[in-house]
């Protein structure tokens, strides 16, 4: 059946995009823009224009060896993209994830062994050969080495890897971040150190998409579930974080951009960065808060719509116990229409006969109102507890309501050789909640315990109702059978929608729907048994205000 709620596929929609963007798309996007920065780099190259190889005035050269391992990488992470790809296809991608590895784990390796006390002469000019040709620093290794092991890992098929697939990526990016913040803000030392060359802009770039592209690469998965789902964490992550750190950053540019060319002084600067960032942030968290209410309002909607469709299926479940318990109640209907029937006929012959006995026929006239009024009481009965009404919550005594449902079973009990034992607590306080609800937790459980013990040979048979004040302030109820039990499969299973005992007579909701009714009195309902010794259901209520 299709949902009429015309917000439940925006928000199914808002799950599968970030910012317009749908999620399959990133770890392509991100493809298409390695593949953008490295044909610009190797145009600079070829064409000998310097700014192709920098991106900007005064920066680092992207090196030809990174360029190359740049380019692995990128095909490497379109190759492994799709969720089921063919064995070539993930043999190739590891393949390159492989020769995008090497590279960066024997250049980590020779420099971390170079600046060992005593290493030997020979291994120095392959460091500064290796760091020349790459024209890079070591911190490339790193970032290089972390990003090849992520796209390697991702090619396999354990799923126990994603998250340490993730960490590796969101750790590179990490690292990738503050070397991008250097170079907008121009701090050397955020992308060069000491005795090094320094990492190019264009493979800061580079990585920081190839990371976003594995990140994408599984998105309902691992860590990245927290960013793409749609509960209020994951809405307030996608909306909020992007702008968090992309706002402050082009402020702080443009704010140091102008400062350059003579615009704004370094104070003014300084005052209108935070006036900014401050206003930026604040009109975004006031467009998220008005975003979230108008989620909770959805919520709330659903909720009472999912409380409806609780109601009506409760109702059917109580419909559905008045079919099975419509022998019993036919027979206890009987037994009052046929003494009306009998003190009617007696009456009659009173009156016909010549000598009227008036204080006999007042005896007869008094049964018959008694009867009547037990029949109409059975009447009543059945129809309080059949009729569809919604939900209300007021202080009910537990007690009463229990006499009132075993009163009500004691017939059908009765029929099939069951006692029904009351031990019920004196002075109980009330509890909060819907009478008619309550009373159908009542009659399932009581009515389940009845006919589990049709399979039970012994005698006598009996079903005990306790109630009791717990320790915690909690009212308890105990309803516990002599019958056979259920063994640890069935019991772990009995709570479930559709799972019933009964075979085609059962509907498999009885449990189920009092378990949910029991949940949203703010109680708990558990059952426990031991084969051969019968079951115990037991649940909680907290006493009404």
């Amino acid at each position: 059946m299709r949902n009429e709620d015309p917000s439940w596929d925006e928000r199914r929609r808002q799950v599968n995009r970030f910012y317009a963007i749908p999620l399959e798309w990133i770890p392509q996007l991100a493809v298409l823009g390695i593949m953008l920065i490295i044909t610009a780099v190797l145009l600079g190259r070829l064409l000998e224009i310097p700014p192709l190889l920098r991106f900007l005035p005064g920066l680092p050269a992207m090196g030809a060896c990174l360029t190359f391992e740049l380019l692995l990488c990128g095909i490497a992470l379109w190759l492994l993209q799709p969720r089921t790809i063919t064995p070539i296809r993930r043999r190739t991608g590891q393949l390159l994830a492989l020769l995008c590895l090497m590279p960066s784990v024997m250049g980590l390796t020779a420099s971390s062994l170079s600046l060992l006390p005593n290493a030997p002469d020979w291994l120095l000019p392959l460091v500064n050969q290796k760091t020349n040709a790459m024209g890079e620093t070591s911190h490339c290794h790193i970032l290089f080495t972390m990003s090849g092991l992520a796209l390697f890992l991702l090619s396999l098929t354990r799923n126990g890897l994603l998250p340490l697939i993730q960490w590796l990526a969101v750790i590179t990016l990490t690292m990738v971040s503050v070397i991008l913040f250097g170079h907008i803000y121009s701090l050397t030392a955020f992308y060069s150190y000491a005795a090094m060359t320094s990492m190019s802009l264009p493979t800061a770039l580079g990585l920081a998409l190839l990371t976003n592209g594995i990140l994408f690469t599984r998105p309902h998965e691992g860590i990245m579930r927290l960013i793409t789902s749609d509960a209020a964490g994951g809405i307030i992550m996608r909306r909020l974080l992007p702008i968090v750190v992309v706002a402050p950053l082009m402020i702080g540019w443009l704010t140091l951009a102008g400062q350059r060319i003579g615009l704004i002084t370094p104070y003014f600067g300084l005052a209108m960065h935070e006036v900014m960032t401050t206003l930026l942030i604040t009109v975004f968290i006031v467009h998220i808060a008005i975003s979230l209410n108008r989620e909770e309002k959805r919520r709330h909607s659903a909720e009472a719509g999912a409380r409806k469709h609780q109601s009506d299926l409760a109702h059917l479940v109580r419909v559905n116990t008045m079919g099975e318990m419509a022998t019993s109640i036919a027979h206890e209907l009987k037994q009052p229409l046929t003494a009306i029937s009998l003190y009617a006929a007696n009456s009659q012959e009173m009156l016909s006969s010549t000598n009227i006995q008036v204080n006999e026929l007042h005896k007869q006239l008094v049964e018959i109102q008694t009867q009547s009024q037990r029949a109409a009481e059975i009447i009543r009965r059945t129809r309080e507890f059949a009729c569809k009404r919604e939900p209300h919550s007021i202080p009910v005594a537990l007690n009463e309501l229990i006499i009132d449902i075993s009163d009500f079973l004691s017939a059908a009990a009765g029929n099939r050789g069951v006692k029904l034992r009351l031990e019920l607590e004196p002075g109980l306080p009330q509890v909060k909640g819907d009478a008619t609800q309550l009373g159908q937790v009542l009659l399932n459980i009581i009515q389940n315990a009845i006919e589990s013990l049709q399979a039970n040979v012994c005698t006598p048979k009996h079903v005990t109702i306790q109630t009791a004040l717990t320790d915690t302030g909690e009212v308890r109820t105990v309803i516990t059978d002599n019958g056979p039990g259920m063994d640890p499969e069935t019991l772990k299973h009995i709570f479930e929608s559709f799972f019933t005992t009964k075979g085609d007579k059962g509907m498999g909701m009885g449990l189920s729907i009092s378990r949910s009714i029991i949940e949203a009195h703010e109680g708990r309902l558990w059952a426990t048994s031991t084969p051969g010794q019968g079951a115990t259901f037991t649940f909680t209520l907290p006493m009404a205000e």
